[in-house]
């Protein structure tokens, strides 16, 4: 008897949506199911940036790059915490998702060479044209909904999956009505754990003290199903954080930071190194007093941003980036004493003449002059990074070494690769592995005889 679907995709964010498209695009038919009302799930909420290595779009600007040199500088950044050969087959597969993406799915892709994010050694960031998570998931779900052979439900959750105990899924049962929908090959790409306090405190203690910046139904569905799969799970300790999550509720480019943006606590004092990376910095904010922290840059850095990133202009204009003629008007907005703040600036801008480092390992300084921009400041949990191993078709693994026959994981249900904790984390690794693993499972579920 045939199943209702060939293949059911769990989660409508950008790694389902891939997922989804990927699939179909051999014929078969798909279900993808979101449990709240929205399609686009954590890629909503980024700037759509993720690396991918020796692209057609990287060699049009000279860019020499490979995959192995990709693979080196994320390992070198997790510490080789992480398989080589789990790593490098994202970066081996990067060029195929990211070439994917615009030609069979209609996305514009660039180049981001403004400067080389935190981790990597080349111009590798591919991003859409206004650096939002937005347009990904508009492109994805228009390609999605121009095919005859993807039926897309929101409001619909999963409660289980139903399983022959040896890695093979049949169906599943849908959350409130217990309806069961038979499948020939499931793909969850469901959001993680960060919803999940108990979780959270379990595995993550340093993220807990942070606010959760993702849905309240991320709650770690995925981690239930696969311990009932006995499925094996990666790195529950891992997660991606963000350090500027402004007043107004949005996130500030940490490109602000990478062009020379100071961070100073509300005694208006720095207190680590900056340039170190969005998610490893937020740790020492979150041991500050209150978690809260200043953004502080000058208006060369403010104009940039405002005439490259639409999130930035929102955030400005909602009051979350503010201006000021001189270091009293600023401290004031701090809190702090105006000498202290007057001396941290003094002593940071010392720095951008000598080129040395200073007492926190940080080398990069540009001058901060009146008028003055800044913004408060406070980390967030973004995303887990732990889940189900996966291997390289995105075939969840059981305990034991072998693959489940039909059962796939993508996005924040699989494992990620930034090793334990989150100083491991490295620019765009998260919108990797869930593009590319949902390219993957979308691929290899469709081969399944």
């Amino acid at each position: 008897m045939s199943p209702d679907f060939d293949i059911i995709v769990i989660g409508g964010g950008g790694a389902g949506l891939v997922s989804a498209i990927a699939a179909a695009q051999s014929g078969k038919s798909v279900l993808l199911l979101e449990k709240t009302p929205d399609i686009g799930g954590h890629t909503v909420n980024t700037q759509g940036m993720f690396p991918a290595s020796y692209t057609r779009f990287q060699k049009a600007l000279g860019i020499k790059d490979s995959p192995e040199k990709m693979t080196a500088d994320i390992l070198n950044e997790n510490g080789n915490s992480v398989p080589y050969d789990v790593v490098n087959n994202l970066s081996l597969n990067s060029r195929h998702v990211a070439e994917w993406l615009v030609d069979f799915c209609g996305q514009e892709l660039g180049v981001a060479t403004d400067f080389k994010y935190h981790g990597y050694s080349n111009y590798r960031i591919h991003s859409p044209p206004g650096r939002t998570g937005k347009e990904l998931i508009t492109t994805l779900l228009e390609k999605a909904e121009s095919m005859g052979n993807i039926e897309i439900i929101r409001e619909h959750g999963v409660s289980k999956l139903i399983h022959n105990g040896r890695g093979q899924v049949s169906g599943l049962e849908i959350s409130g009505s217990g309806e069961n929908i038979t499948t020939g090959a499931t793909i969850i790409t469901t959001g993680g754990y960060g919803a999940n306090r108990d979780f959270v405190e379990k595995y993550m203690p340093d993220a807990s003290k942070m606010m959760y910046f993702g849905s309240s139904e991320h709650r770690g569905d995925s981690i239930i199903w696969g311990e009932a799969l006995g499925a094996e799970l990666d790195y529950l300790d891992s997660y991606q954080a963000h350090s500027a999550v402004s007043s107004a509720g949005t996130l500030i480019t940490w490109e602000t930071v990478m062009k020379g943006a100071l961070i100073v606590n509300s005694l208006g004092e720095r207190f680590a190194n900056e340039i170190t990376g969005y998610s490893r910095f937020a740790k020492s904010i979150t041991n500050q007093p209150d978690s809260i922290a200043y953004e502080i840059y000058n208006r060369e850095i403010h104009e940039e941003m405002l005439q490259r990133y639409p999130e930035y202009r929102e955030t400005h204009l909602l009051g979350g980036i503010k201006s000021f003629h001189d270091i009293t008007e600023l401290a004031s907005f701090i809190g702090c004493k105006p000498g202290n703040l007057s001396s941290t600036i003094y002593i940071a801008n010392s720095y951008k003449d000598n080129m040395k480092t200073d007492k926190f390992g940080r080398n990069f300084f540009v001058p901060i002059e009146a008028p003055y921009y800044a913004a408060k400041i406070i980390p967030a949990l973004f995303h887990t990074q732990g889940g189900l191993r996966v291997g390289k078709d995105a075939r969840v693994i059981l305990k034991g070494g072998s693959s489940c026959r039909n059962v796939f994981a993508a996005g924040d249900a699989a494992a990620g690769i930034s090793g334990p904790g989150s100083d491991g984390y490295v620019s765009g690794t998260g919108l990797l592995c869930a593009l590319t693993y949902g390219w993957l499972a979308g691929k290899n579920s469709s081969a399944l005889k």
